[in-house]
């Protein structure tokens, strides 16, 4: 359900509810209780449903409603003059005040007085005027006086804070209508305090309803706007310098009290003299203590920006080379050594992509919290651009310990986050190097530290590795490999081969796997193992696979025209590719241009595309079965398997590892091989073994009633035209061992693994 469509049912609900209490008086109470609990129930919803790192602050504000709407439902909207009503509903607006706080605070990356001085000279400022125009002229004795200025000033303090967040955090939608709902309480509160002084009971008791209606709506609106993961988000300060319109604020609120005075002379009696020249002049002192703390909160936030990152607060790359430069100096006089941990996460990209660069921006955030909640004291950690991170651990007691630092950190960073109700997995490729008074004096621990980033990811990511130096040589010939991809993608320097995919009863062939093959100036072929990691890491996976895509699907037209209907071809999709919106559109256009029926293209895609939940992937793969191409899964039962994405994904075919074929031989493997097909076979799938190698694997496979294969047994992977001519029936298998003299590297399946 979307953010509008359930705020707008909830103020149908409240609407409904607020009816009641009008309309049928005898019904007032429940009604009214059942707004608390409604607009209650709606803060906790949308705590839970935008997923707040803060969850408890919302929970206040829940509790905080629901005691000030039952206990007026309990003991009576007018005509009340006990002191119990007067009390539980201060100490709720003091919860709520506590709850408001909270999230005034959460996030901030700085202190914020001036915020706290603005919101006091709009606290005294209002109880100013409200004493002289409502509560001494309307109150006739002091204990009164003493209730009313009570309910004042517990409605006055949360308008207060959340013109506080104004100044702060700027305008948003659910602040605005946190303000709203404050100051309708303010109006509603009013009224019953006059109601216990003596003011006509049916003008108050609708004036009090109206409002804390407002309030229980506008609050829980609130909570269910989007906008609510403001106030739990860091954010910078709004600039506090000193403008004409700051002055213009410091002097009109300043001159309220002479303004007072002024109309009380013109009225010919002076009543409230003392109470004026108290308030004016606690507004005035506010006033020099607010231009104070802001010329002085201006200087510490330029200082602060300059040597921090905008968004998470930490170090920014400058103030961490300058803490390294001294610790590395300190170490080359006999001072402590240093440890230098540098931090890059994986895959963050498609994060922005698939979820949003403002869920991005949190789990930005998140990931800085967890590196300052695992490390020490002394520990600097810095932002270094983008999704990399830094720190510096100052003194370690040993290279253990820095080792042991960049374990806690690779566990706190695995740790699943939860954003507007999708879960994110955030891995991260970390390096670690120690600074010891043995290093050259020109070494840099920062670039030691990303050279064992770099070999960790290699490695397989979600790792963490120590810097050595026999690493520079595979990080060397790696860069000059990610140098060379690069050329290949824009000189077109691929190759496809096709292996067959047949009946494994009669050998027929009825479509090609798409295998694609980079022509390397020295190495020759190169197999997919070796670059598509590589190609994935550095954003050059779409443009290899769009290539790869519109070479099969060309060539498959070829076979169509030349023999209708043809074999089909297969074609492995990267996740990458899968995730990013449009897929489907490019895929439609590809099968267009070459005349290529969608029935006979299939796309591969591994078990870990279709396990997340991601709303991009879903909605291209919807796309992709309506225009009627088929849809495989493949390397099936070698990931995180579900069987439930069976059910749920409108895929045709089933591909079986080739890992389990080869272990046929094997009872237990060949119970499970069994089970997939059965399970298919229940499914309406259709199955393809991977990897058929010997006539025996091809018979027991036939046995068990998987009707297709492809694997050496048949052949290896061949040309354009030698498909063609192999589907034809003219041509002969190719040969393993000229295929393995060619130098590349035969792993069929594994084309573009996601």
């Amino acid at each position: 359900m979307s953010a509008r469509t359930l705020v707008g049912c909830f103020c149908v609900a409240m609407g409904a509810l607020t009816a009641t209490v009008v309309a049928l008086p005898n019904w007032a109470p429940a009604a009214w209780g059942g707004l608390g609990v409604l607009a209650a129930t709606a803060v906790l919803i949308g705590a839970r449903r935008y997923s707040v790192r803060r969850p408890w602050p919302w929970r206040l504000l829940a509790g905080a409603l629901l005691v000030h709407a039952t206990v007026p439902a309990t003991l009576g909207l007018t005509g009340v003059r006990a002191w119990l009503p007067t009390i539980v509903l201060v100490a709720a607006m003091a919860v709520a005040t506590a709850a408001l706080i909270a999230l005034g605070r959460s996030g901030i990356t700085t202190r914020d007085r001036a915020g706290v001085v603005d919101a006091l000279v709009a606290t005294v400022t209002l109880m100013q005027i409200a004493w002289v125009f409502a509560i001494n002229p309307l109150a006739s004795g002091g204990a009164e006086r003493a209730v009313a200025a009570l309910w004042l000033a517990a409605d006055g303090l949360p308008l207060a804070i959340i013109i506080r967040m104004l100044w702060s955090r700027g305008r948003s939608r659910s602040i605005g209508l946190l303000a709203i709902g404050s100051l309708a309480a303010v109006i509603a509160n009013a009224a019953h305090a006059w109601s216990l002084v003596g003011s006509p009971a049916s003008v108050t008791a609708t004036v009090t309803v109206a409002g804390w209606t407002v309030l229980c709506v506008c609050w829980g609106a609130a909570a269910l706007h989007p906008s609510m993961m403001r106030l739990g988000g860091t954010e910078l300060l709004l600039d506090r310098r000193i403008s004409a319109r700051r002055w213009s604020s410091l002097a009109i609120t300043s001159l309220v009290g002479p303004a007072i005075l002024v109309v009380e002379t013109q009225s010919g009696q002076v009543r409230d003299g003392l109470v004026i020249a108290i308030g004016t002049s606690v507004v005035i002192l506010l006033n020099l203590a607010s231009v104070t703390v802001a010329a002085n909160a201006h200087g510490r936030s330029l200082t602060h920006s300059e040597h921090h990152d905008a968004l998470t607060g930490l170090a920014n790359r400058a103030l961490f080379a300058s803490r390294l430069a001294d610790a590395v100096a300190r170490s080359h006089v006999g001072g402590p050594g240093a440890g230098v941990i540098v931090i890059d996460l994986d895959d963050f990209k498609m994060v922005n992509e698939s979820i949003g660069q403002r869920v991005g921006d949190e789990v930005l955030i998140a990931v800085a919290r967890r590196l300052i909640r695992t490390l020490g004291r002394h520990d600097l950690a810095a932002r270094l651009g983008g999704d990399e991170f830094a720190i510096l651990i100052e003194a370690p007691t040993s290279p253990a310990h820095v080792e042991e630092t960049a374990a806690r950190v690779s566990g706190a960073l695995a740790e699943p986050m939860t954003f507007a109700g999708k879960r994110v997995d955030v891995t991260a490729s970390i390096g670690a190097t120690f600074i010891g008074d043995a290093d050259p004096l020109d070494a840099d621990p920062l670039s030691q530290a990303g050279l064992a980033q770099r070999a960790a990811r290699t490695a397989g990511r979600s790792q963490w590795q120590r810097y050595r130096p026999d690493l520079h040589g595979p990080i060397v010939e790696r860069m000059r490999l990610r140098t060379a991809l690069s050329r290949a993608v824009s000189d077109g320097a691929f190759a496809l081969r096709y292996q067959p995919i047949v009946k494994l009863d009669d050998g027929q062939a009825v479509g090609f796997e798409a295998l694609v093959r980079w022509e390397h100036p020295q190495r020759g072929l190169v197999g997919p193992a070796e670059f598509i990691e590589l190609a994935e890491e550095v954003g050059l996976i779409e443009p290899i696979g769009q290539w790869v895509l519109r070479r099969a699907v060309t060539a498959a037209a070829h076979w169509h025209r030349a023999n209708p209907p043809g074999p089909y071809v297969s074609v492995n999709v990267s996740a990458h590719q899968l995730r990013r919106p449009g897929f489907a559109e490019l895929v439609d256009r590809e099968l267009a241009t070459a005349g290529l029926p969608p029935t006979n293209l299939m796309l591969e895609l591994t078990e870990s595309v279709l396990l997340r939940e991601d709303d991009t992937a879903w909605a291209e793969l919807a796309a992709l079965r309506h225009t009627g191409v088929r849809l495989a899964i493949d390397d099936f039962g070698t990931g995180s398997s579900s069987l439930s994405y069976l059910v749920q994904t409108p895929i045709d075919i089933i591909k079986i590892d080739k890992s389990f074929i080869a272990s046929l031989a094997s009872s237990r493997e060949r119970a499970i091989v069994d089970g997939i097909v059965r399970l298919a076979e229940t499914l309406g799938l259709r199955v393809v073994a991977e990897g058929i190698e010997t006539a025996a694997d091809r018979d027991l496979l036939a046995e068990m009633g998987c009707p297709y294969g492809q694997g050496f047994l048949y052949s290896t992977p061949l040309s354009s035209a030698e498909a063609a001519r192999w589907a034809s029936g003219l041509g002969t298998p190719g040969s393993v061992d000229e295929y393995a003299h060619s130098g590349a590297v035969p792993v069929e399946g594994r084309t573009l693994p996601s």
